[in-house]
């Protein structure tokens, strides 16, 4: 695929076949220079040194005989077997071999492979049929595989079912008073630890010095204590939360006492820009960049419903293959960061790593 991609340079595709090459292949092209001229004498050294197609029948009759047969009745030793067996049938018919007239040899040659039970299946099935295809064997082979792997599943799931007996007047223990029982004892191991924001061993909810803070200072607490915003435990975030209650302001993914109410006297005036396509501006994207993982992005929320509109402009981006990629950016003159999104980065086959970056809000909550 790569040799015939007229896309790729030439130096690309060189690089490529000597990163493909393992073992033997690999040592007598070890010193061979990065250049666009090595290609074509590499290709070729490779071509006669390996494309032999008699040796490669050869290897792939020997193959066909030396796969090893079934000894008992089993679904996925029969998968591999026909699916090792068709793969070298098939890799024959790709060297020219006429494979589709040797149903006699080929059906003989895996009926030796197969084990008792599932070769008198296979003679009662074709007991009055005087000719029989290579493919019908492929074909009764697969169905019986399909058929044995129901049946273990079948009772393999009967012998995993409980036996239970019923006995007159026995009243069985209600469930709901065992999920009660649970839910107190772990209210009640909560209740007795100790608070995240004074001495006293209560929840942090009912703490009053945590009452009396502001909400930036609530916010502050949680991030510090790295508590999940909406239960104020630990181990998960409010995105994994699996509490059923919410804010009570705006029903958001936090504890009430994080919810900061919105500013009521912002007078904004819409800002209308209209976007201005440059087909003729270029890029390169290059490997990745430095990323410092101690990065602050500001992030600026205003509960306003009016209207913005910032400025675009397309672009034309120039991948490490020299292909141009139409993309549109958006121009926000108050972002502290470049982001790119997933699909042009995968696009452009860009090297990425993983970073933690701290996000600043509103309030100075990070």
């Amino acid at each position: 695929m790569i040799h015939s991609n007229a896309d790729i340079p030439t130096v690309a595709k060189l690089q490529y076949l000597l990163q493909s090459l393992e073992g033997e292949a690999r040592k007598p092209f070890e010193s061979v220079d990065i250049e666009a001229d090595n290609y074509a004498s590499t290709w070729e050294a490779l071509l006669k040194r390996y494309d032999n197609k008699r040796f490669l029948k050869r290897q792939l009759f020997r193959s066909l005989y030396d796969l090893p047969p079934i000894n008992q009745e089993s679904p996925q030793e029969i998968h591999v077997l026909v699916d090792d067996f068709h793969r070298h049938v098939r890799a024959l018919a790709e060297l020219g071999e006429p494979v589709h007239y040797w149903d006699t040899p080929l059906v003989n040659l895996l009926c030796y492979n197969l084990d008792p039970t599932t070769l008198r299946a296979w003679e009662e099935k074709t007991s009055n049929n005087d000719d029989v295809t290579y493919d019908m064997l492929i074909e009764f082979l697969y169905q019986r595989a399909r058929m044995l792997m129901s049946v273990i599943t079948d009772l393999r799931y009967r012998s995993q079912q409980p036996v239970t007996a019923k006995v007159a007047g026995s009243i069985p223990t209600p469930k709901p008073f065992k999920v009660a029982y649970k839910a107190a004892t772990v209210e009640s191991n909560y209740s007795s630890l100790p608070c995240l924001a004074c001495p006293e061993k209560h929840l942090l909810f009912q703490c009053p010095a945590f009452s009396e803070m502001s909400v930036c200072q609530r916010r502050e607490q949680v991030s510090q204590k790295r508590l999940c915003w909406n239960c104020f435990r630990t181990g998960h975030k409010a995105r994994n939360c699996t509490s059923v209650f919410s804010c009570c302001n705006c029903h958001g993914k936090h504890h009430s006492l994080l919810h900061e109410p919105a500013p009521s006297n912002i007078q904004s005036t819409p800002v209308v820009a209209v976007s201005q396509p440059i087909p003729s501006t270029s890029a390169i994207a290059g490997p990745s960049s430095s990323v410092n993982p101690n990065n602050q992005v500001s992030l600026s929320v205003q509960a306003e419903h009016s209207t913005v509109l910032l400025e675009t402009v397309c672009l034309l981006v120039v991948d490490q293959n020299g292909k141009e990629i139409p993309v549109r950016a958006l121009l926000d003159s108050g972002s502290m960061c470049n982001l790119i999104t997933d699909k042009l980065a995968n696009s452009l086959n860009l090297r990425r790593t993983k970073v933690d970056i701290a996000v600043a809000s509103i309030g100075d909550s990070t």
